[in-house]
């Protein structure tokens, strides 16, 4: 088992999928797991994402492409979720960008506070790089670890803010409660996640620290 499965699902991202990657192979953390989900791009994702990890050597970091039919965002990460090793799990989405100290400082938190769930602080930027909100602007963090149902409680009353990308999940918390993205779902289906996993989470925590980079594109 390694220490931290990320899976990133991809569908026509060759223009941003290579900084991602690189965000995250970049890490100065070792033994995790990178899973891209190509959910039948017809451009060349899968072959950008083979390339830049046949570059990557470092065998601590297990680099992996898996190609389905186009099926939507959730099947692609149900999919990734079934083939993930780790003991924790983060989905990621092919053009965001990641803080090269985020998933150690991510990791040690939640095993640390033993959590189910781990949340971070998380900044939007534009295209250009940009900041066009910074969390700590909008949002509160909270430095004891919670229950689920008051960190959702939290989230409905705009008291934090919410970025998947920026959630690492225990492995075993979601297999336990079966918990997965619903297939199908074509708007809002990664809240729709969080919501139910926090409903059945004991103990959530939080980095207190902004982990990841939230591009906010016009085209998306």
């Amino acid at each position: 088992m390694c220490r931290i499965s990320i899976v990133v699902p991809v569908y026509n991202g060759e223009a941003f999928l290579t900084d991602t990657l690189k965000s995250i192979l970049e890490q100065d953390f070792d033994s995790y797991q990178i899973l891209v989900v190509d959910d039948g791009s017809s451009d060349n994702s899968p072959e950008i994402a083979e390339g830049l990890f046949a570059k990557y050597t470092d065998s601590s970091v297990e680099k992996t492409v898996l190609r389905i039919k186009h099926s939507g965002v959730c099947v692609a990460r149900n999919c990734g979720l079934v083939n993930s090793t780790g003991k924790y799990v983060l989905f990621f989405d092919s053009d965001d960008l990641m803080k090269k100290d985020f998933l150690r400082k991510a990791y040690k938190k939640i095993e640390e506070t033993e959590s189910d769930v781990l949340l971070s602080e998380f900044d939007m930027l534009d295209e250009a790089g940009n900041v066009l909100l910074k969390y700590t602007e909008s949002f509160s963090s909270f430095s004891e670890e919670l229950s689920g149902n008051k960190v959702l409680e939290m989230f409905f009353n705009r008291i934090i803010g919410f970025c998947l990308q920026s959630q690492l999940y225990r492995s075993s918390f979601l297999k336990q409660h079966a918990l997965i993205f619903q297939p199908g779902a074509l708007y809002g289906e990664d809240q729709e996640f969080f919501g139910k996993s926090l409903c059945l989470a004991t103990k959530v925590s939080m980095l207190q620290e902004t982990g990841v980079y939230y591009i906010r594109r016009r085209s998306s």
